[in-house]
Formats: structure tokens, C-alpha cells, sequence
């Protein structure tokens, strides 16, 4: 007896049951970390930005990145950083200058648009490893 999409019955011992269907799925993997996506454009993208691609010539795969786990059990936490002193912590899509953030400003706060202190980024970078750095070498 058939119902619906592939769904079979059949009596077992006295009762009905229903038969498992078998369904496979594809999955696509990132070559240089575990990630995986079930769509093989965002697995590229995902290469594209991989930490763990040396291509990508990124913090986690050069020779300057360092790496302190901390201690969690104690209180410690770790950090990331960088030898040659390159910044990892990021760029806010946003940063106001003095006149902007002091709430004593006699003058009142000027146009952030106006104001040639304030920084506005077109495009923000969180905190952490960076890629695609000019300063990179090859882990060893």
C-alpha cells in the first residue's frame, strides 16, 4: 500500500509501521578547516575567507600570529596578536571624534558628515585575524 511521496506500510508482529525513506544529502567541505555548507556557492565564499587557507595570507596561517589560550580556569583570558605589531583590532564602521562624545561641549555637536575628525568606514572590520596582509609569511 502506497501513501503519499514513497511512504510504505508494512505489518510487523502484529501492528502497522511505517518504512524509513532513504535521503541523501550533499554536503560541500572547506579544504583547510572542518566547515561545510550544504550549497556549493557559499563553501566558496567561505574558502574565499577561510582563516585557516594560507591563500587567504591570514593571521591564522602566518609565522607572526600569536596565539595565548589564557587560563579559564583561573580568570586568565587569552589574546591574539600580532609580532610585527599589526593591529588586530579592527576598524567601527564608525569613530567620533572628541566634540561628538563629550556632553559638555559648549558648542553643541557639529554634522558627523561635516566633521573632518570623525572617521566613517565604508566597509568595518571586526576585531580579530585579518586577511590578505602585505606583512604575511608562511607558518613553519
Amino acid at each position: 500500500m502506497h501513501r503519499g511521496l514513497g511512504s510504505q506500510r508494512r505489518k510487523v508482529g502484529g501492528s502497522v509501521t511505517a518504512e524509513l525513506r532513504v535521503i541523501q544529502v550533499t554536503r560541500y567541505g572547506c579544504p583547510c578547516c572542518p566547515r561545510t555548507e550544504s550549497s556549493r556557492k557559499r563553501a566558496l565564499e567561505h574558502v574565499d575567507r577561510c582563516w585557516a587557507n594560507p591563500d587567504n595570507r591570514g593571521c591564522k596561517t602566518c609565522e607572526h600570529f600569536e596565539q595565548d589560550p589564557g587560563e579559564p580556569d583561573v580568570g586568565l583570558t587569552g589574546g591574539e596578536w600580532c609580532e610585527l605589531g599589526v593591529s588586530l583590532a579592527g576598524k567601527p564602521w564608525l569613530a567620533l571624534c572628541p566634540a561628538h562624545t563629550d556632553p559638555d561641549n559648549p558648542f553643541g555637536k557639529p554634522g558627523i558628515d561635516d566633521c573632518p575628525d570623525c572617521i566613517t568606514n565604508d566597509k568595518p572590520v571586526p576585531p580579530g585575524p585579518i586577511l590578505h596582509c602585505d606583512l604575511w609569511e608562511a607558518n613553519r
